[in-house]
């Protein structure tokens, strides 16, 4: 493959290499990781509603390029919190991603700044990734269909179950 192949690919896919190679080594090294092993911190968030979810906490670039990656299925009152180290245009995408999903981008203090409603899962070689409209320092991961059940809008804000909307627990 060609210098110019490599890097078209690359762009088409908005997903850098050093982090796939990160999935490969956590399906190698890290029993079950492929699997859906669950990380070790959750947090409970609240929605608007009322609605809580126990979402699993992802804030190493490692847990966050697994993601759901490979699972099969998420129980209702489950999702993923991605967090990151500083607000962006962080991109999502479904790679490996067995089920569809809602995907919530939130500002530092939990208010929604863009919603991608029914992301479809990708098993294709390129996968197009999903950026916000705005930055975001977090993104929640649910099943399809959430959103919609739950009214939500951009602007709401979410209680994410951190003390001063920071660093995760």
């Amino acid at each position: 493959m060609t210098r110019a192949t490599r890097n078209r690919i690359a762009q088409e896919t908005r997903f850098p290499a050093w982090q796939a190679l990160i999935v490969i080594a956590l399906s190698v090294f890290i029993p079950g990781a492929a699997l859906g092993a669950a990380p070790s911190k959750t947090t409970l968030i609240e929605l608007p509603s009322g609605t809580q979810i126990t979402a699993e906490v992802a804030q190493t670039p490692a847990r966050r390029t697994l993601g759901l990656m490979f699972r099969e299925h998420l129980p209702p009152d489950r999702g993923m919190l991605l967090v990151f180290d500083s607000s962006d245009f962080h991109g999502i995408w479904m790679k490996n991603c067995r089920i569809p999903l809602d995907l919530i981008w939130m500002d530092r203090s939990g208010r929604v700044v863009h919603l991608e409603e029914n992301a479809p899962p990708c098993e294709e070689i390129h996968c197009p990734s999903l950026y916000p409209a705005r930055k975001a320092l977090y993104v929640l991961e649910l099943n399809a269909g959430m959103i919609r059940s739950e009214e939500l809008r951009l602007g709401h804000k979410l209680d994410l179950g951190m003390e001063d909307g920071g660093s995760a627990p």
